[in-house]
C-alpha cells in the first residue's frame, strides 16, 4: 500500500536559515533549526523551486498483525500504529527527512500536507 505527494524542490539558490520553525504535518509538530527556504533566481523564473520530489508512505504487506488487522477492517488508527510499530516511515517522518537534506522547504511541506 503507498501513499504518495510530490513536493517542489528547492534551487540552488535557496538559503539556509538558522532560526527556528516549527510546522505541524498531519498533526505530527516537527521543529527545524537548520533549514533551506526559497529566494528565487532566473534560473527558476523567481520561485526559488526547480523539479519535484516525491515523498512516500509505504505499507508493506509482511507483517501478519498488520494483514490481519487489514483483512479484519480495524480502524485507521488501530492500522497505522500497528504498521509504525513495524517499520514504517510515515509520509510526515518522511518529508520531514526532504526538509533536513534541504531537498524541500518547510514551507512547501506545509503547503502540500496541510
Amino acid at each position: 500500500v503507498l501513499c504518495q505527494r510530490l513536493l517542489r524542490k528547492l534551487c540552488r539558490c535557496a538559503e539556509r536559515v538558522e532560526d527556528a520553525m516549527e510546522i505541524n504535518l498531519r498533526g505530527t509538530a516537527f521543529t527545524f533549526t537548520n533549514y533551506r527556504q526559497a529566494r528565487g533566481c532566473e534560473d527558476c523564473g523567481g520561485t526559488g523551486y526547480a523539479g519535484r520530489v516525491p515523498a512516500a508512505e509505504i505499507l508493506p504487506l509482511e507483517n501478519e498483525e498488520v494483514v490481519h488487522a487489514l483483512l479484519n477492517r480495524r480502524s485507521t488508527a488501530t492500522i497505522q500504529r500497528l504498521a509504525l510499530r513495524h517499520g514504517m516511515v510515515s509520509l510526515p517522518e518522511n518529508v520531514a527527512a526532504l526538509i533536513t537534506e534541504g531537498i524541500t522547504s518547510p514551507l512547501e511541506a506545509k503547503r502540500v500536507l496541510g
